[in-house]
């Protein structure tokens, strides 16, 4: 009822900020409504976006905004292209010194972020670099804003696999944040800003909530499960009097829920699997997406912790269904979906529902750059079966697309695709010599020992 009260306003106040020849006004009203939904918003977006880049009046904070939202709605390609926009415009008023003015910062970090989202490693640490410097620089190190650029530097060393790292960007962030959410300053800054102090503590969450669970999840790659369980319970005590029946409360179980299954605490973890699951019922209802990771984990928690297959089959079935209805087939949440009860089948020696499973999902996918990771896991899971079942061409045939592909990536080693370009040559490799293709099978093991000096 408030959008469509509102639908006036939305399509008046930018348009009239546009024709009085005031873009950036413009977008700033437009970039206020989240998310961008009806044609007429994103026909403005595109307005907008011609005309900066055709009249040349483009100014550097709009095209952050427009680099940000590219990011956020996964095009990192086009975001790249804005920021390099932004970057050249900056140079070209405050000279080409990366800390020429102090709002390069965001532009740097615009750049760093969408250069990492691409894979490009070596520029986006540099980006990342001149970015947390400036901001250093012209806000001192410890304003709330470092905190946010410590996150993406953080994210940028996950995609990389280098974990400890990473930790210490999202610990040393989180920290940073936590020396300014004191209750007394929280209300006093709330004041001052026309907000209350529950609605200050509530954007303060928000960005607290973000990096504590990208911290977990470097601690979780590091194997280091008792540290993440300690940090939970940690966080909750600190914060207990402001979860509530939400999402994020639903999310943060979930998650503790992940980390107590590995230190042994299974009836702890089921628990908050559960919970988790029915918070997002009432909220959302029954057949959103949101439900599919909870009926996930619980499926593989059934398999690994309890034997129990057919409840496992009955929650992926359920989660399969929710997938179909309301996910594109080749939408990344689809695609694990199949990956995972392929596995499942698999346990139970259902070798021909797998694979059946994993045909469709490859026939039915689209190669995006937001996909591409699973969908070469899925191929590779899928050439496996093959290959145990005897089918050896296919399966051969299958790991070799597999890692024709995967050479392709630029600095592969440096990135989570590794693990799959070695296991899809380990089975090259294999079935090569099952076949007596001897030369073939020692050239592949030659390129293993070729891409990882250490591999045995």
């Amino acid at each position: 009822k408030a959008r469509e009260n509102a639908t006036p306003m939305i399509r008046a106040i930018p348009t009239l900020f546009l024709r009085e020849g005031r873009p950036r006004l413009a977008s700033k009203r437009l970039f206020r409504i989240r998310p961008l939904r009806t044609t007429h918003e994103l026909q403005c977006r595109s307005l907008f976006e011609w005309f900066w880049k055709n009249q040349n009046t483009a100014d550097i904070d709009d095209l952050v905004n427009i680099a940000k939202n590219h990011r956020q709605e996964g095009k990192p390609d086009l975001a790249l292209d804005v920021a390099k926009r932004a970057l050249s415009l900056g140079f070209e008023r405050w000279g080409s010194r990366p800390d020429a003015h102090p709002n390069l910062m965001w532009v740097w970090l615009e750049l760093g972020s969408s250069q990492s989202s691409l894979g490009m490693v070596d520029e986006s640490d540099e980006s990342l670099r001149h970015a947390l410097a400036l901001a250093e620089q012209t806000l001192g190190e410890n304003h709330p804003q470092i905190a946010y650029i410590l996150e993406h530097q953080g994210v940028s060393l996950m995609r990389q696999g280098r974990f400890t790292e990473a930790y210490d960007k999202f610990k040393s962030g989180l920290d940073l944040l936590l020396t300014h959410v004191e209750p007394a300053s929280a209300e006093e800054d709330g004041r001052s800003r026309g907000r209350s102090s529950a609605e200050t503590r509530s954007l303060q969450r928000e960005e607290l909530d973000s990096l504590f669970h990208n911290m977990i999840a470097a601690l979780f790659q590091l194997g280091k499960f008792n540290e993440c369980d300690a940090h939970y319970r940690e966080y909750f005590s600190r914060f207990e009097d402001s979860f509530a029946e939400d999402l994020e409360t639903a999310r943060f179980q979930n998650n503790w829920a992940l980390v107590l299954q590995q230190i042994g605490k299974l009836d702890d973890a089921e628990n908050l699997f559960v919970e988790s699951m029915r918070i997002r019922e009432v909220t959302l209802g029954l057949d959103h997406p949101a439900l599919i990771g909870s009926l996930s984990n619980l499926a593989q928690f059934s398999v690994q912790h309890r034997n129990d297959f057919e409840k496992a089959n009955d929650y992926f079935q359920k989660a399969l269904r929710i997938a179909e209805n309301v996910l594109p087939p080749w939408h990344p949440t689809a695609l694990q979906e199949k990956l995972n009860y392929s596995f499942c089948l698999r346990k139970q020696a259902r070798y021909q529902d797998a694979i059946t499973i994993l045909r469709q999902a490859l026939k039915k996918s689209r190669m995006t750059a937001e996909n591409f990771h699973l969908t070469i896991l899925c191929s590779n899971e899928l050439a496996a079966l093959l290959h145990q079942t005897g089918l050896l061409k296919e399966s051969e045939s299958i790991f070799s697309g597999v890692v024709e592909q995967l050479l392709a990536v630029p600095n592969v080693g440096a990135t989570p695709l590794m693990p799959a370009l070695l296991e899809a040559l380990t089975n090259l490799a294999e079935l090569f010599a099952q076949q007596g293709e001897v030369a073939k099978a020692v050239d592949a093991r030659n390129l293993i020992k070729q891409i990882t000096p250490a591999h045995k």
